[in-house]
């Protein structure tokens, strides 16, 4: 099969006879098609187009967390040690195991997970090895981050899209965070908000601040992740679909931007569908603006040890697969295409591309096919 990749006027382009797609380095605005325009590929054979790589962690050796978000999934924690960092040499040790294609890495975004912009030294040089590679750096920030006007400087000049984490009660310092982004350039900046039964009643708020608090004026959008019950996260009850619906519902009521994570893809599809208030023609569009779990099919997770995970979701559970990426010939041969992964794969296929790890989030857990196989 032939494959070219190309960049011309800040496109990045891959084509081939059935898998396809647009990326431009500036935005982020991104087209997939097959060997026709209206063909959708259910996955990438030529490796993943995103990746997840978490590069500042709270693990063995403790801390590196400046809070201690009650639903945090990863367990991270604000007791006193030294953080667990990724170096740059590893973090280069990696990304030359990824797929190139005429010179230019497949990959077109990596979305960063840190602790805290100061836990790591070498942040900024990771994120120049991505602008020099043309690939983008996006990364996740806690809004109590107390960081310096030279870190405000260096996100808006490196990063593409940024996000605050908002936490209750602290919305109105990361507000305040929000706004010296704001004012210094960014761009493409959005609130993450965590979803569960116990915060939705506070979601409308933020939800209605992106519109009416001044200090949020500029910014893109508020992103609401989905409860995962993992760590931390285990305390609390995952949002039930009508809830969700109802969430979504007043979000287009009153023309709020908002997004969700793939997790909760479903759940938004359902939501679009059964609102009252759109047209058919603009739920069509909408849906379309929907992709469901991508974990193993478009996107890859590495943690800050540099092992591959199916999603950040799964690391450290056996059914999750864990793969050291440092020390495979090829990333594309050795874990993309691996038997651990393609199992994976086709599983997701078959749950219609919910969630093979975390039942409760289901559209209807009730109905949810079953758990997945302890060893594949």
């Amino acid at each position: 099969m032939i494959t070219t990749l190309k960049i011309k006027d800040g496109i990045k382009m891959f084509r081939s006879d059935d898998y396809n797609y647009n990326f431009r380095i500036a935005d982020g605005y991104f087209q997939r098609w097959g060997a026709k325009m209206e063909d959708d590929p259910v996955w990438s054979p030529f490796g993943n187009e995103i990746l997840d790589i978490e590069i500042s962690a709270s693990g063995k050796n403790g801390g590196g967390c400046p809070i201690s978000c009650p639903m945090c999934y990863k367990g991270n924690n604000s007791k006193p040690g030294v953080p667990d960092n990724m170096t740059l040499d590893v973090f280069n040790q990696i990304l030359c195991k990824f797929p190139q294609y005429n010179g230019h890495y497949f990959l077109t975004q990596i979305a960063f997970g840190i602790t805290s912009i100061g836990s790591h030294p070498e942040i900024f040089n990771i994120f120049q090895c991505c602008r020099d590679n043309n690939i983008v750096p996006n990364v996740t920030i806690n809004g109590s981050d107390p960081l310096t006007d030279e870190q405000i400087s260096m996100l808006v000049k490196l990063t593409g899209a940024m996000a605050i984490s908002v936490v209750h009660p602290n919305e109105e310092r990361a507000y305040k965070l929000m706004r010296r982004l704001l004012d210094a350039g960014a761009r493409q900046l959005n609130i993450h908000y965590v979803i569960h039964e116990s915060s939705i009643s506070n979601a409308y708020k933020v939800a209605a601040a992106t519109i009416h608090n001044p200090l949020l004026s500029g910014m893109n959008a508020i992103v609401f992740l989905g409860l995962k019950p993992k760590n931390r996260g285990q305390k609390f009850e995952v949002l039930n679909t009508d809830e969700y619906v109802k969430l979504i519902d007043y979000c287009m009521n009153n023309n709020i931007s908002y997004g969700f994570d793939s997790c909760s893809s479903p759940k938004a599809e359902t939501a679009i569908i059964n609102s009252q208030i759109i047209s058919d023609d603009k739920k069509h569009l909408l849906l379309q603006t929907c992709e469901r779990c991508e974990s193993g099919l478009h996107s890859a997770y590495i943690d800050v040890d540099g092992n591959y995970w199916h999603c950040s979701f799964g690391e450290g559970m056996e059914i999750a697969n864990g793969i050291d990426v440092k020390n495979v010939k090829s990333f594309l041969t050795d874990v993309w295409h691996s038997e651990k992964l393609t199992t994976w794969r086709n599983r997701l296929k078959e749950l219609n591309r919910e969630c093979p790890l975390y039942a409760e989030i289901h559209i209807d857990p009730s109905k949810a096919t079953g758990t997945f196989p302890n060893k594949i």
